[in-house]
């Protein structure tokens, strides 16, 4: 078995169930838009938003004035006002990491394992969503691949940008994330050792990856 010096971790769905967070917080809003005098029933106004947030991404921050303009020509920027609020209300409540994330976390910084991020999204964003659920302050630094290498994963930039930081051979580091074709394959592509987080919404059966893990703990099995 690898002996390895450093885990890398993907953000959502890796570290935070963000798929199940966004479809709580689309949900709010299309229901408040709706109590606010939007002219349609709420599933249709979920299913609406979430087409444009998977045509136009996922950390697009204006989607609710988009969605005014392409459904009416214009923005009704009362409902909007209460859509907004009530997604961000949500959001606040609702951030959790997946269970044990914390305890994982600290027991692989006690064992003397450094632990940092690669993630696809912009640099606020991700330390924001890190504050929500309480793991600001677990990591010794989060790389952000659009801001700090601009390209996105699978291409390697972002992974050997982290291990530049590192100090560290990909030899020596374990990159753990949800999507095969993204983080193992970028990963891979970087020299590291993969594994995908089956709970972040992975389906089986998977290709390429050195390991899996059903639950976040199982990482404490490979690398101490």
């Amino acid at each position: 078995m690898p002996e390895f010096k450093a885990v890398l971790f993907d953000l959502d769905n890796t570290l935070v169930d963000f798929y199940k967070l966004k479809g709580k917080c689309i949900g709010a809003a299309a229901n408040a838009m709706v109590r606010a005098g939007l002219k349609k029933k709420p599933m249709q106004v979920i299913k609406e938003l979430w087409d444009l947030y998977y045509e136009i991404g996922w950390e697009h921050q204006n989607v609710f004035q988009e969605y005014f303009q392409r459904h009416y020509g214009e923005v009704d920027w009362r409902i909007v006002a209460k859509g907004v609020y009530a997604y961000r209300r949500v959001k606040y409540e609702h951030s959790r990491s997946y269970p044990s994330t914390k305890h994982v976390l600290r027991k692989l910084r006690r064992k003397g394992i450094r632990i940092a991020i690669v993630t696809d999204a912009d640099r606020v964003n991700a330390w924001m969503r890190l504050v929500e659920i309480g793991l600001a302050d677990e990591f010794e630094f989060v790389v952000s691949a659009p801001c700090d290498t601009g390209k996105k994963k699978p291409d390697p930039a972002p992974f050997e940008f982290a291990l530049k930081k590192l100090g560290l051979p990909a030899s020596e580091v374990l990159f753990v994330g949800d999507s095969v074709s993204k983080d193992v394959a970028g990963a891979k592509a970087a020299g590291m050792k993969a594994a995908v987080a089956l709970y972040g919404r992975t389906v089986k059966p998977v290709a390429g990856a050195d390991y899996e893990f059903a639950e976040l703990k199982e990482v404490l099995d490979v690398v101490l």
